[in-house]
């Protein structure tokens, strides 16, 4: 994946102070099946991090960070490692060497998520690239972690085969992570040839990106400046989501919609500023406004599976009455994408499918994540006994087993969907355009039709 403008799932500390996502209103789904919601309309403080949940722990426990001090094109600093897990250790950076310093946590779903994939492209890359994970966390926390199973016949440390080092008291993590004024992990640098930061990002977009660093092609001087942009873009995301915070806390919708609304004219390619949209819209009743722009960012990146999954658990967890029919559309596009193999994915269109009393089809779907998830699938497998219990309540009970019951955004994830069309979402005009005042604009997009609502409205639960 080469886009690092849509929201990747994170282990952030945004506002609230806890969840697993980009600063945006967007409910992002780890690679456990975990919903780690830090919705922009949840003011909660959940203090400790668990499996899924950040906190304050990759951001020092910082309410407000500082400005950044490294950029892509600034000189890399130097590592400071307290002990080297996995791997031969790296004293420096060589010149005429690319390095890829990756910061995660064991406690982090995204980042167990990425490490396979990390592991690919260290095997793919071999010796013009070397990986590094660093970990602030005790030395026999990630040696016991290393050692758990990550299926029936591999454990972790067999799957992972980079480099895993300790950070030295968090220097490492200060002088990278922090100076650069990241949130959440995971989260890579790339260092190039000469020792300078060619990349910054979620290390599921890095692999296009690394093909033209190591091939020679790549233009610094144009990511450093798109990089300053989007950090721009995302500081101003920040300050948005105090302002509706504020706004949502004395039930004023309408100015929290003004608030977002400003946002978009300023940034109007930001996906981030899409998703805030579509949840303020949906929650604040306007649901076919908030659909028309759903459909619109889904017709945008109909082949990101990433962002569509996003997007329809989005949906479904809002709970209102026309948004879970094109979550199911969505969702399933996602799961067509992803050839019926993303746990995460699956978990979210079974959700959907609950949702709209498919329970069966919810279980089906369910119990299909569970089984690709292996030793990882704890929360999938309670959300799996919750639609069966719907679909066989307990002797003596009366259940109607189309009445599927509102989603927990915290624990449980979305439905299951039957496979799609290969056509987004808004092939052809709609009249349900939202007004220009309540949804942004994409650039480029203005002259495209608005995406068509799913033709069949089916029966929905009660509003949140």
């Amino acid at each position: 994946m080469r886009t690092q403008s849509f929201p990747f799932v994170l282990c952030l500390a945004i506002v609230s102070g806890a969840g697993c996502e980009r600063p945006t209103g967007l409910a992002t789904k780890n690679g456990d099946g975990e919903s780690k919601t830090a919705s922009i309309t949840d003011s909660r403080n959940t203090g400790e991090p668990d499996s899924g949940d950040q906190g304050n722990a990759a951001a020092g426990g910082k309410d407000e960070a500082a400005a950044p001090t490294l950029a892509i094109g600034d000189p890399a600093p130097s590592l400071a490692i307290a002990q080297w897990v996995k791997g031969d250790e790296v004293t420096s950076f060589e010149p005429g060497k690319i390095y890829v310093v990756e910061f995660w946590a064991t406690w982090c779903g995204p980042c167990r998520q990425s490490m396979p994939h990390l592991s690919e492209l260290q095997e793919r890359f071999g010796k013009d690239v070397t990986f590094v994970g660093v970990s602030d966390e005790e030395p026999a926390t990630v040696t016991a972690f290393f050692e758990k199973d990550f299926d029936e016949n591999r454990t972790w440390s067999d799957i992972v085969t980079y480099r895993i080092a300790l950070d030295d008291q968090r220097k490492t993590t200060q002088r990278f992570f922090e100076a650069a004024g990241q949130e959440g992990i995971p989260t890579a640098f790339v260092v190039g040839r000469d020792g300078h930061i060619e990349w910054i990002g979620h290390p599921m977009g890095l692999e296009a990106d690394l093909e033209t660093i190591v091939a020679g092609t790549w233009d610094r001087q144009a990511a450093r400046e798109k990089y300053v942009k989007e950090r721009e873009a995302q500081q101003a995301l920040m300050d948005a989501v105090r302002q509706i915070r504020t706004a949502l806390s004395k039930n004023d919708s309408e100015e929290a919609i003004r608030v977002i609304t400003d946002l978009s004219a300023r940034y109007p390619e930001d996906d981030n500023v899409s998703f805030m949209m579509i949840e303020l819209l949906v929650k604040a009743g306007k649901v076919e406004d908030g659909i028309a722009a759903a459909n619109k960012l889904a017709k945008k990146h109909w082949d990101n599976a990433s962002l569509l999954n996003s997007l329809a658990w989005n949906l479904v967890i809002a709970g209102k009455e026309g948004a879970h029919a094109t979550a199911l559309d969505i969702a399933n596009r996602a799961n067509e994408l992803s050839q019926d193999k993303d746990p995460s994915v699956l978990d979210t269109l079974a959700r959907a499918h609950f949702e709209m009393g498919h329970v069966q089809e919810a279980v089906d779907l369910q119990q299909k994540a569970v089984d690709l998830s292996g030793s990882d699938a704890g929360v999938l497998e309670q959300t799996l006994k919750e639609y069966r219990a719907r679909l066989e309540p307990p002797a003596g009970t009366e259940t109607d087993a189309a009445q599927p019951t509102e989603p927990d955004a915290s624990n449980t994830e979305p439905p299951a969907a039957e496979a799609s069309d290969t056509e987004p979402p808004g092939a052809e005009a709609s009249d349900a355009e939202p007004a220009a005042a309540d949804v942004p604009q994409e650039n480029g997009e203005a002259s495209e039709a608005t995406p068509e609502p799913p033709a069949e409205e089916p029966t929905q639960e009660t509003d949140e």
